[in-house]
């Protein structure tokens, strides 16, 4: 016969035990289940590495941000080392969604840099990590980003909002350009810069991801 202090013992263990979990059910009152975590990714190829105050400042208007919880830098070094993932092969949506996976995160900003005799530009592709997706990717002059981060920030934000358009009502657009029928040299300016344009007007709209030509 078991000894009654032993089986109120035992009833009591389960009871808090229950209680336990079910305390650990409830939701979270208040709890932002829209704010991204978002990881920076800025290049370390040489002639693509993005300036060093560009990452700076970006980084730290991320971190200021309430719309992003940011990773910590070291992590997503140690991540791609553990893991041997070379920088030229951040741009493959497989290992996108690697990447999102290992490091828990829900965004991924990939910033490198073209750089000429007269001035530095920035390239900048959010990705979505659930499906490695490119949500948005611009390009813009270096000092022109650093007199505007507000304005980074906000393309930023509107790019990582798209991650929450359900599935259904999402518009996936394939953009192959816009080119010369005649060959001549002269019109190859006017069609990049119509393609670059008609690109950013899709990316900006909500519920529309233009895929990479890849």
């Amino acid at each position: 016969m078991v000894p009654s202090i032993c089986r109120r013992d035992h009833l009591r263990f389960w009871v808090e035990a229950w209680c336990l979990l079910t305390w650990s059910c409830l939701p979270t009152s208040g709890a932002d289940h829209t704010r991204a975590i978002l990881a920076l990714i800025p290049s370390e190829r040489g002639v693509y590495q993005p300036p060093a105050t560009v990452v700076a400042e970006l980084e730290t208007a991320l971190f200021k941000n309430d719309a992003f919880a940011l990773v910590d830098r070291q992590q997503i070094a140690k991540v791609l080392n553990e893991h041997a993932l070379s920088q030229s092969g951040l741009g493959d949506a497989k290992n996108r969604l690697k990447i999102g996976l290992w490091l828990t995160a829900d965004v991924l900003l990939f910033l490198d840099a073209r750089t000429s005799p007269s001035n530095t530009v920035c390239q900048f592709v959010v990705a979505e990590a659930a499906t490695g997706v490119t949500l948005d990717s611009w390009i813009s002059d270096s000092g022109e980003l650093l007199k505007d981060i507000p304005g980074a920030m906000g393309r930023i934000e509107c790019a990582a909002a798209k991650r929450l358009v359900p599935q259904k009502d999402r518009h996936y657009i394939g953009l192959l350009g816009f080119h010369s029928e005649e060959g001549n040299p002269y019109l190859y300016p006017a069609a990049n810069a119509l393609n670059s344009l008609v690109r950013q007007g899709l990316s900006q709209m909500e519920g529309v991801a233009v895929l990479e030509r890849e």
